[in-house]
């Protein structure tokens, strides 16, 4: 068996990382403040049980957001937590419309998002300039959504368009 590695620069390739998430203890006490130091590619953020007040954005990264099943909770306490919102591409039928989500994947290949909860219940209202809400939002992006409970993902009256998991993806917009 033959092996090749490139080397670019004269050193070898990072390998995948595991970084750590939890209150007390953990490298990172947020789940963004570990997708913000994650590699482009490959790297694991391992999330302990624990309630995290908190939007989660990955954007041009392939990434695993790993949980410890409904004992991991991401859950926003307000909807001014959601500050950063996703626009639909020309050639998606909502194109031009806003959404928000707690956990956003954007322009990325490869985010895996597994074993973890997603509460709503306190955005009872959509954040500043949304039109839409959702628990997950992949917008053109791929990857897996494994063992995720997605809960009390409304707003008040149910007028506006509330959704789960909303996956949105245009071709040649």
């Amino acid at each position: 068996v033959t092996v090749l590695t490139l080397m670019l620069n004269g050193q070898l390739p990072a390998a995948a990382s595991t970084l750590d998430v939890c209150a007390i203890g953990c490298t990172y006490a947020t789940i963004q403040a570990a997708v913000t130091a994650a590699a482009p590619t490959g790297d694991t953020i391992n999330v302990k049980a624990g309630t995290y007040d908190e939007q989660v954005v990955i954007n041009i990264k392939s990434l695993t957001i790993a949980g410890a099943g409904d004992a991991t909770i991401i859950a926003p306490s307000t909807p001014n937590k959601l500050t950063l919102a996703y626009t639909y591409p020309a050639g998606t039928f909502y194109a031009n419309t806003v959404i928000s989500a707690v956990v956003i994947a954007t322009n990325s290949t490869g985010v895996t998002i597994k074993d973890l909860k997603i509460d709503g219940t306190a955005v009872a209202t959509l954040p500043a300039g949304a039109g839409r809400m959702a628990g997950v939002l992949y917008g053109e992006s791929a990857g897996k959504i494994q063992n995720v409970t997605v809960q009390s993902i409304k707003t008040t009256g149910y007028t506006e368009r509330t959704n789960g998991i909303d996956l949105s993806a245009a071709v040649n917009p």
